[in-house]
């Protein structure tokens, strides 16, 4: 079935081979962690005061993230039109059943396991054990805001974004004032200093308003999308700015960089996924994007902190070998963890 004119199942591989990129740079941003952490112990520097190579890494792997909420904005677009309640409930039960059920499971089990591990005196670094303090944990990992950041923000954030973009597109039809009532939210954030949860999202609601013009952009032009002169100049900006936050550094003008870096950056790794695809399908990204909500889900912490205990256990945790193998193995895992659980019960709530 053709939707434009466009054959839609074979021309957007791109977006599975975009979700590859994406995951794979996740991946790669925990285990380099372990790596930075392995050389600088627990003062491990902030970026713009790391070595060149590592702090080039950061910034490569770190801002591919937020094509997942750009990919989102495009699927949304593509298959979506909420036009009343019950369309909306439809949709959200969707996305309960996709997003936070795992979510909810898989935090309740951290918790309840970090929880048991502290109380049989495992843990190398023992925090407070009590009830009250395990419903703070919980009660902050829900919202995607605690003192240990794990993965799983991204969760939450994607929730609020999705949630609430729907009744926003109702509210103000005309996309272009979307966008500008986004972006003026977002610098107002900024001014204010507002970078505490749910403000620091805000952001993400530009990069899913570009999905979604980026869709009605290829529903008209097909695959020549991907051939805008515009897209050179999100290249030489994300190549500016890696260069001007490097040499200027100050926390104020960091936030401000780092605000538009998470809006550049999956622009950029989008318009590469839809390069990337348009002259050969790779097979490896092709997989990475086809299990990469399981690789998100699973692989950290357990299986990428196993992989790199291990790489230190051989005397190569301060060698990238250790981060090459502690990025292949964890997904290798959470794919075999997934595929022997999804049939199974406890498969029906997690994945």
């Amino acid at each position: 079935m053709k939707r434009d004119g466009i054959e839609p199942l074979k021309s957007l591989d791109f977006l599975t081979m975009g979700s590859g990129i994406a995951i794979l740079c996740v991946v790669l941003i925990h285990s380099h962690q372990r790596y930075l952490s392995v050389l600088f112990g627990k003062s491990v520097p902030v970026w713009y005061e790391l070595p060149f190579t590592d702090a080039l890494y950061e910034h490569i792997v770190i801002f591919a993230v937020g094509l997942f909420v750009l990919i989102a904005g495009f699927k949304f677009e593509l298959t979506r039109n909420i036009t009343n309640i019950s369309e909306y409930v439809c949709f959200l039960k969707a996305r309960i059943q996709r997003i936070i059920r795992p979510f909810w499971w898989l935090t309740t089990i951290f918790l309840v396991g970090g929880t048991i591990i502290q109380l049989l005196g495992l843990a190398k670094k023992m925090d407070e054990v009590s009830l009250l303090h395990f419903i703070e944990m919980y009660l902050l990992r829900l919202s995607g805001e605690e003192p240990h950041p794990t993965h799983l923000w991204y969760i939450p954030m994607l929730v609020f974004v999705s949630f609430l973009y729907p009744i926003f597109r109702n509210l103000i039809s005309n996309h272009l004032l979307r966008l500008g009532i986004f972006i003026s939210a977002s610098i107002l954030i900024v001014l204010g200093e507002m970078n505490t949860y749910p403000f620091y999202w805000v952001r993400f609601f530009i990069v899913y308003e570009i999905g979604t013009m980026f869709c009605r952009r290829y529903k008209k032009k097909g695959m020549k999308f991907f051939e805008d002169k515009i897209r050179y100049f999100f290249y030489v900006v994300f190549v500016l700015l890696f260069l001007f936050r490097k040499e200027n550094a100050d926390i104020q003008m960091e936030f401000w960089l780092s605000q538009l870096l998470w809006i550049v950056g999956p622009v950029v790794y989008f318009y590469l996924s839809g390069f990337i695809s348009e002259r050969c399908l790779s097979n490896m990204l092709m997989w990475l994007g086809k299990y990469s909500w399981p690789i998100y889900l699973f692989h950290e912490p357990y299986f990428v902190i196993a992989s790199y205990g291990l790489m230190k256990k051989v005397h190569l945790g301060d060698s990238y070998w250790a981060v090459i193998f502690s990025t292949i193995i964890p997904m290798l895992l959470s794919v075999f963890f997934y595929k022997k659980i999804k049939d199974r019960k406890l498969g029906r709530y997690i994945v």
